[in-house]
């Protein structure tokens, strides 16, 4: 199950708010391609992005890696003034992306903490992010 690791409240700013996508997740022993899985999650999110008309509220940033190679894909939230937020055990799907759209943009709107949507839960952090 995709799991996530909880946004305290932000400062309210229209900052744009930055979403980290593994560019490079995929199973063990699988080569890189153009249809690996973190490659489709990139592509996914980057469609879901246009289409929930969000490119103004979240910044989508391709990363090399969110140190969760075996959790495979994995985006990161990171609200101004909280904690990341980790989502990771994620399918490079359609799905998947909106609802990930989605949390950013409850997370952006609220400044606070909300609950995932259905299929995302909460997780403890392991590991750096980038800042």
């Amino acid at each position: 199950m995709p799991c996530l690791v909880t946004a305290m409240p932000s400062d309210g700013s229209t900052q744009p708010l930055p979403l980290f996508v593994c560019r490079n997740c995929r199973p063990a022993g699988e080569a890189r391609t153009e249809t690996h899985p973190g490659a489709r999650m990139v592509s996914e999110v980057t469609r879901a992005l246009v289409l929930a008309s969000a490119l103004d509220a979240i910044v989508l940033l391709p990363i090399h890696c969110l140190n969760r190679c075996d959790h495979g894909c994995t985006a990161a939230i990171l609200p101004e003034n909280g904690p990341r937020i980790v989502l990771d055990s994620l399918e490079p799907t359609q799905a998947t992306a909106r609802a990930i759209v989605r949390y950013a943009l409850e997370v952006h709107r609220a400044g606070h903490e909300v609950a995932p949507p259905e299929g995302l839960s909460l997780c403890p952090a392991r590991g750096p992010l980038p800042r």
